[in-house]
């Protein structure tokens, strides 16, 4: 990964009431900030008609029914509190910084299905869609799921896929196959398809044999209700028994079963779902999120890429090209939320009417996005490195008598001593000048030598004055080094606090809140110093 600067922002959504939801947002060193989701407005019939709108029209539609619906969806999440983190952290921390990204973590409790269902990767604002954009990644996360940890993120050589097309499923496959290989041939990736009969002892054996790494899936899913009652999702495959009838050779392989399908394989790293309902979770079970999606996730999975809408075949050949060269190739490789961001924005690009670019919806179980190691690229990084800078270069020491008298003096105060008398010199230069030009302009003024006195007496006052200021100036560039230095020993400590923090969320443990607490103050005081540094830039 590039040497960038990922924040998270979690937000969570959980149900409080009859159409009462609540949102809280958060960031690593944040207090917690909370609103109301805005139910009235997306539970109102012109916003759901515009939905369905979008959810039926199978090939073009209006930018401007993109922007609204987004808008809307955005204005309603985004609410109180959690508005203004959201505005503050992106204004101030992530807009002008380069390299810095924010990350929104949607995470919707198991109580609001009804929310899930919403495609929020719509949400527009400020002018652009912010799942386009590698400054705004947009993940849903599922929180509530016993995940585990991320056992390794090692692929040797590029990554390998495994295309799996079963028959009869009455798509148009064949179009779809060729542009998955069209795409995957373009990143240069190892490829193999499983197409024709295509029974769950195939795709078994197949991944046990060939080590793969990402598994695409084109074909049907669904909810279905079991024999005994349960909603399950479910993805079809062909039967398991010998079936010549093309239209009757399927079997529905439900969420349990795919999960115990997948669970074997460390290698996987990521599931791309190009089935109906492959994004979409159902709560009808009351053994909370269920679909392919939370069963891959708990098969140890760090990533799926699921399918909330059918997608086009140029956008989806797009959308292949673009995702998988990202993926695997340059400096964010590895890194599934940037690779899909940059996916999406391709389709928004060269087809922006269409809906395709939020068509894809991102689960992640990976802190920080990375789902492997890209070989070799560790090693290149550290070529290209630079060699480090020193950012606190010690200045002339003053006297220690100097040193002395200023013992109980700050940079801060210093700072406004040396411009309180920087404009006293000036107001005595001021002064010098106009008794000058009156000596000059008016000869009789000089004769009893009273403008005379007056001149010698404030040059005296200006030599100290100056001398002064040289002494103020010596100790202020001392103090400022100071200051750089505790800066430097503030961001060591806040990096130490990270580490911890990332730890324990990466292995599921609770964080204290004194962590939290004391990587906020530890953020909060950075910020102080360097401010007082900047103000004290014209000195150093």
């Amino acid at each position: 990964m590039a040497n960038d600067t990922f924040i998270d922002l979690d937000l969570r959504i959980f149900k409080a009431g009859p159409d009462t939801f609540l949102v809280t947002a958060q960031t690593p060193g944040s207090g917690l900030a909370s609103g109301q989701l805005d139910w009235a407005a997306l539970s109102q019939p012109d916003f759901t008609s515009l939905i369905e709108r979008i959810r039926e029209e199978p090939f073009t539609a209006d930018v401007a029914l993109f922007e609204q619906v987004g808008e809307t969806l955005f204005n309603a999440l985004f609410q109180g509190q959690a508005r203004d983190l959201f505005i503050s952290i992106y204004s101030q921390r992530v807009q002008s910084v380069a390299d810095t990204h924010l990350r929104l973590r949607l995470d919707i409790s198991e109580s609001a299905g009804e929310v899930a269902m919403l495609p929020w990767e719509f949400m527009h604002w400020n002018n652009f869609f912010l799942a386009t954009q590698v400054k705004t990644l947009v993940t849903r996360q599922l929180l509530n799921l016993n995940y585990g940890n991320i056992k390794s993120l090692t692929v040797a050589g590029k990554p390998k896929v495994l295309v799996v097309i079963p028959r009869g499923s009455g798509l148009a496959t064949d179009e779809e196959e060729t542009t998955i290989r069209a795409a995957l041939t373009a990143a240069e990736l190892p490829f193999e398809v499983l197409k024709g009969r295509v029974p769950v002892k195939l795709v078994d054996d197949t991944l046990a044999a060939g080590g793969y790494h990402i598994l695409h899936f084109i074909g049907h899913g669904e909810f279905r209700e079991e024999d005994d009652g349960r909603v399950q999702g479910s993805l079809r495959f062909n039967a398991s028994w010998p079936e010549d009838n093309e239209a009757a050779d399927e079997e529905w392989v439900t969420d349990n079963k795919l999960q115990a399908l997948l669970g074997n394989y460390e290698d996987l790293k990521l599931v791309v779902l190009n089935a109906c309902k492959g994004a979409e979770v159902e709560t009808r079970s009351g053994r909370g999120f269920i679909g392919a999606a939370p069963a891959i996730l708990r098969a140890g999975a760090p990533a799926v890429v699921a399918m909330q809408y059918a997608i086009r075949d140029d956008v989806a050949l797009q959308f292949g090209e673009t995702f998988y060269k990202r993926l695997t190739s340059g400096e964010h490789c590895g890194q599934v939320d940037m690779a899909l961001a940059a996916a999406r924005n391709a389709c928004f690009l060269f087809m922006s009417k269409d809906r395709g670019f939020a068509t894809p919806v991102l689960y992640l179980r990976s802190q920080d996005g990375k789902i492997f190691e890209c070989e070799g690229k560790s090693e290149s990084q550290k070529k290209e490195r630079p060699a480090p800078v020193e950012t606190c270069p010690p200045p002339p020491k003053p006297e220690d008598s100097l040193l002395h008298d200023h013992r109980h003096s700050t940079a801060q105060t210093l700072l406004a001593a040396v411009k309180s008398t920087q404009e006293q010199l000036s107001l005595a230069q001021r002064q010098i000048s106009h008794l000058q030009k009156m000596k000059f302009e008016n000869p009789l003024l000089a004769a009893g030598g009273m403008v005379d006195l007056q001149i010698e007496q404030l040059e005296a006052q200006k030599q100290k004055m100056e001398q002064r200021l040289e002494e103020e100036i010596g100790v202020l560039r001392w103090k400022l080094h100071e200051v750089c230095l505790e800066r430097e020993k503030q961001a060591q400590k806040l990096v130490g606090l990270q580490e911890q923090l990332n730890d324990l969320q990466k292995r599921n443990d609770y964080v204290p809140y004194s962590l939290k607490t004391n990587i906020s103050d530890t953020q909060k005081r950075v910020r102080e110093l360097e401010t007082l540094l900047q103000q004290g830039e014209a000195f150093r």
